[in-house]
Formats: structure tokens, sequence, C-alpha cells
């Protein structure tokens, strides 16, 4: 049976935060894409519908599923996958900037916010906050 225990330490804190935010950032994709668009500075009457329904179906799922399945296990190598994709959106951030030669401010905040998230996460797996 699978049993949730509080986070004791620091590093497991911030494993637990990493896992949470992803399912808050799941729940925003399903519920409100607009708002997600308009932040990352997509906004438009064109690109709004057809967007909409990729974050809705594709991203959100993905977001709330393993976000969900990490806080639901709570292995170490599951919040390693969790900073792992984290790192791989920071990655995809990179590409985007550089092909789409989208140099915004809210494109780089996005970068700064999902190389953080991830690298906190990796940093906590490997003992760094204990």
């Amino acid at each position: 049976m699978i049993e949730f225990y509080p986070p004791v330490s620091t590093g497991e804190w911030v494993q637990v935060s990493g896992a949470a935010f992803t399912i808050l950032v799941g729940l925003i994709l399903l519920l409100a894409p607009g708002m997600f668009l308009r932040i990352s500075g997509q906004a438009g009457e064109s690109v709004e519908r057809s967007a909409k329904i990729v974050l809705r179906s594709h991203l959100s799922g993905l977001c709330l599923g393993l976000g969900v399945a990490v806080l639901l296990l709570q292995q170490p190598l599951l919040y390693l996958a969790l900073g792992i994709s984290w790192g791989f959106l920071a990655l995809s951030q990179i590409i985007s900037i550089i092909v789409d030669r989208d140099f915004s401010i809210s494109g780089f905040i996005l970068l700064i916010a999902k190389s953080s998230i991830a690298a906190v996460l990796i940093l906590s797996v490997l003992g760094y906050f204990d």
C-alpha cells in the first residue's frame, strides 16, 4: 500500500514543493490556459484557440500526471526525473528563443524559472539541501 509520509528534511521539502508546483502548473494549464498564454506573451485571436487546445490536452495532462505520480510515490529517482523534465523544458525554451527569435522579457523570465526549478530539484536529489 502507498503511504504518504510528510517531508522532514530541507531536501524533502524542496522535492515535495517542486512536485506540488508542477501540479499547480498543470492545473493552471488545464483550467486557465488563456492566463498562461498572456503571461508568456502569446495571447492573440488567431493563436489562442488552438494553443488552448494544446495546453489543455497535452501539457496539463503531463504536468498533472507526473506531479501526482511523483508526489504519491516519493522516490528519489522520480524527483530526479521531474528535475530532468524541468531541465528539458528549459532547454526547449532556449531553442524556442533562438529559433523563433523571440527575445522578450517574458521568455527570459520563463527560462530562468524553468532552469531554477530544474536545478533545485536535481540538486536536492543529489543531497545538496540535506
